[in-house]
Parts: structure tokens; sequence; C-alpha cells
């Protein structure tokens, strides 16, 4: 027992150590070795070390790199819990994580995007204050991550929500621009179907199921796909477990009306209309859906209902062309 002691005292750096550590954590090759040395050291101590350094060090304020990995040490010191209920409990490192939102290089907003979900929610408004600029970013994967972040406050971002729409219903010309921009730096991602996605999920997140229903159809077919994304992926782990939630047991017979269309549009990609497809199916079926569900969707879409079976068929055959 007096030998573990020893050991675990030895890989903790008291707050004397971490000056002499840091060179180190500028070196590359020593780096990773300098960061458990910081993160072996008491949160009181580690703490606000990486925050004077994040205020004061020339070198961090000169290297988006050195920068970026005292934000990332940052962000896995002094926290309570574990996954998704891990939060900060420092005031002062809530507040640097914060300030991260606004630094000018979009490698660091994402990293501290990253940690909104650490943040306690007495910060709420200031962290949607702090996301919410981030929606203007040229950058292709900010506004997403921030959406997304937003999203995951549920109603206490009510205030981003006028600021959030625009990435899912702006269809001008510039935007257009901002998608093959994107594009051409990224082929490999598809930035409207994803970002218009994240928008519409955050928003019914933080508005409610039904928030933008009335909007779908009128979207162009790159924004239709996206809607049945956004639905599929609220709407699908519900119908599964066979229980649906309160917001959108209300949202249902709308939902599956715009669904319905979807799944006979034929200016949709054939991964939509399968989407479409297999949740009228599952939301349709009495032996899936949750029963309040099948009783909203017989009173009020009774075709729906009557070629259930046919459309679950037909889902099969989507999703194996």
């Amino acid at each position: 027992m007096k030998t573990l002691a020893l050991v675990v005292l030895s890989l903790q750096a008291p707050a004397s150590e971490l000056e002499a550590v840091f060179p180190d954590f500028k070196v590359p090759a020593l780096h990773s070795f300098a960061v458990g040395r910081i993160a072996a050291a008491p949160p009181q101590d580690s703490i606000p070390f990486l925050i004077e350094k994040l205020a004061r060090d020339p070198d961090l304020a000169a290297e988006e790199w050195l920068r970026g990995a005292a934000y990332r040490a940052l962000l896995d010191i002094g926290v309570t819990g574990v996954g998704s209920d891990a939060r900060f409990v420092d005031p002062a490192q809530i507040l640097q994580v914060l300030a991260g939102l606004r630094d000018p290089s979009p490698a660091i907003q994402g990293i501290c995007i990253g940690g909104a979900g650490r943040v306690p929610a007495a910060f709420a408004r200031e962290l949607v204050d702090g996301l919410t600029p981030l929606l203007t970013s040229e950058d292709p994967f900010v506004p997403a991550a921030a959406i997304d972040a937003l999203g995951r406050l549920g109603p206490a971002a009510a205030r981003a929500l006028p600021s959030i729409r625009p990435w899912l219903v702006d269809e001008s010309a510039a935007r257009a621009e901002t998608w093959r921009r994107n594009g051409r730096l990224h082929p490999n991602v598809d930035f409207e179907r994803l970002v218009r996605t994240v928008a519409a999920e955050a928003r019914m997140a933080i508005g409610g199921a039904a928030i933008d229903l009335d909007s779908y159809p009128r979207l162009n077919a790159r924004g239709r796909a996206a809607a049945v994304d956004a639905l599929r992926n609220k709407l699908l782990p519900s119908l599964q477990r066979g229980t649906v939630e309160p917001t959108f047991a209300e949202a249902l017979p709308a939902a599956f009306a715009y669904l319905g269309r979807c799944a006979t549009d034929g200016s949709l990609e054939g991964q939509a209309r399968a989407a479409s497809v297999h949740l009228l199916g599952l939301g349709l079926s009495a032996a899936s859906a949750h029963p309040d569900a099948v009783a909203i969707a017989r009173a009020t879409l009774p075709d729906l209902v009557r070629d259930a079976d046919a459309r679950v068929s037909r889902a099969a055959a989507l999703y194996t062309r």
C-alpha cells in the first residue's frame, strides 16, 4: 500500500513543477509527457496554471497548435461526472472555455465548442451568447458544431432560434454559393445536407417538434431531404422503443403527412424516400409504434395507415438498391 501511495505521489505534479515541465509542452517530441504531468496535477493547480498561460504566454498566442493543446488539456481536468453527465465546476475554467469561443482561430473555436456540453446549466445564457456569433463563421465546420451545441441546450437556447433558422430555410444564391465553396474545399463532405439537418434537429430540440413542419414542404429537394434526416434522427429512437416524446406525439400527424409526401416525391434521392417510408412503416404499424401514435394516425391519416404494410415492403426494396 505504501508503494502504491509513493507511485501516485510521484505522478502528481505540484504547482511548482508545472512551470518546469511547461517547456516540454512546447516540444512535439515531449508534448505528450508534459500533458500527462499537467493532467496529474491537482486541478486547483493545473486550471489556474493553464488559464495564466493562455492569457500571457507569447508562444501560445503565436502558435495555434499550442493554444489548442492548452485548451484540450483544460477541457479534460477538474470535471465531475462521466460521459454526458460530465461538468466543469471551476467558474474560472468555465469562463476560459467561453473565452475560447471568441478566439479568432476556427480550430480553437471548434475545440471549445466540444467542451460546451460540460458547461453547467447555470452558465447557459453565457454559453448561448458565446455560440450564437459562431453561426456566421465562414469555416463550414464551426456553424454546424455550434448549432449542434445550441440544440443540446434545449429550450435554454431559445434566443438563438432566429439565428439558426437561416441555416435550414435560406435558399438564396448567396447561400448556394456557400455550399458550393465548401464543397470545393471538402469534396467528401455534403455540407448542405449536414448543416441543414443539424439546424432542423436543433430547432426541434429547442422549440418543439412541430416548429418547422409547416416550412418543410416549401424547401427545395435538398432541404426536404435534410428535414427527413432530422425527423429520422429525432423520431426513429422513440418509435423503435415504442414510446414517443410528448412534444412529438402532438406533432405526429403533421410529421407523418410530410413523410407521406416525401415517400412518393420523385425529386428526392432514394435514400431520403427510403427513410420516409421506413419511418412511416414504424410509426403507422400497430406492432411497433406507440399506441397513442397509432390512434392519432388512424384518426387523421387513414389512407397512410391502409397501405402501411406496402410502404414497409417498398422501404426494404429501396434500402437494397
